[in-house]
């Protein structure tokens, strides 16, 4: 009997859980410890509280766990990787796996088999596993290349409005980014887009799919679009991956994490259509992949290979 510890260290959040072999025995949350957003007095503070609250709900000392995976946002950033690994390693016993959170959401769909994870929330990035084991990562570029992401949903809004008005056209989205913003009229719509460093344009995704569903047009169209992109680079991650592998076979199993995806329906089903319309054969997750799950799996085969 052993016990893994599995980390999704995210942006915004971080999900912690203890498990017995292959049974969580306690799962917690708790804010972000990502040090590029909060100070490292702060990050400390809150891992040692989550480290605590998972110990104490699973009956399990920090110092019996056989090995732990952290899956860490803006893990490439060397200082964010050392500064996790560091951290962990003074206050868990075992093995510590340091790796990207894309990876363990990947993991968390597949355990360690091939198939594509799309990212979609405030930016988007898709990664792909072949049959023969290799990784390849699509997108991610940053604000500039956000395809189907919050970030990109609350862009192009913010364009249809101004075409809309160019154009003489109505659209329920002027006067819902309106009140979202707090901006009394299309002036200080204008000077809020046009603002650096630039507004946080994520934020409007939830306005964007209530429009639609109240059967805005314009609002349609972006979820729709947004759906599209996502399918494309999904799918270009999945030739990828098929042309990386020794066999190149194509195993078209796709899975999803992100705000967006997870949230925004509309999306979601215009990335399925447009998927199943390319590839008829195609397998596609009905719920977001769980990257404390995948952190946790590669934790148990990461000690159960080094034990051999």
């Amino acid at each position: 009997m052993a016990y893994y510890l599995g980390i999704d260290a995210g942006g915004t959040r971080t999900d912690c859980a203890i498990a017995r072999d292959e049974s969580i025995l306690y799962r917690a949350s708790a804010p972000t410890i990502k040090i590029l957003r909060v100070s490292g007095t702060q990050a400390e503070r809150t891992l040692d509280e989550l480290l605590r609250q998972v110990a104490d709900g699973a009956g399990v000392s920090l110092d019996a766990i056989a090995a732990t995976c952290a899956g860490v946002s803006g893990v490439t950033v060397p200082r964010v990787a050392t500064w996790v690994k560091s951290a962990l390693q003074s206050r868990v016993s075992g093995q510590i796996l340091i790796t990207g959170d894309e990876e363990t959401a990947l993991d968390g769909a597949f355990a360690g088999g091939p198939g594509v994870l799309a990212i979609a929330g405030t930016g988007s990035n898709f990664i792909a596993r072949g049959e023969d084991g290799s990784l390849v990562r699509v997108g991610g570029w940053g604000i500039l290349a956000n395809e189907g992401s919050g970030m990109w949903i609350g862009q192009r809004a913010v364009r249809s409005i101004f075409d809309a008005v160019d154009r003489g056209e109505t659209t329920l989205l002027l006067d819902a980014v309106l009140q979202a913003w707090k901006q009394a009229d299309l002036t200080g719509l204008v000077d809020l887009s046009n603002q650096s460093p630039p507004v946080d344009y994520p934020t409007l995704s939830p306005v964007v799919a209530a429009c639609a569903v109240q059967g805005d047009a314009r609002a349609q169209q972006i979820l729709e679009d947004a759906g599209r992109q996502l399918a494309e680079y999904s799918m270009l991650a999945a030739r990828r991956a098929a042309g990386a592998s020794a066999s190149g076979k194509l195993a078209p199993s796709f899975a999803f994490v992100g705000s967006v995806l997870a949230r925004v329906p509309m999306v979601w089903e215009a990335m399925r259509t447009a998927i199943l319309q390319e590839m008829p054969g195609a397998t596609l997750a009905t719920q977001p992949a769980d990257a404390v799950t995948g952190a946790l799996w590669r934790a148990r085969h990461a000690s159960l290979t080094h034990d051999r």
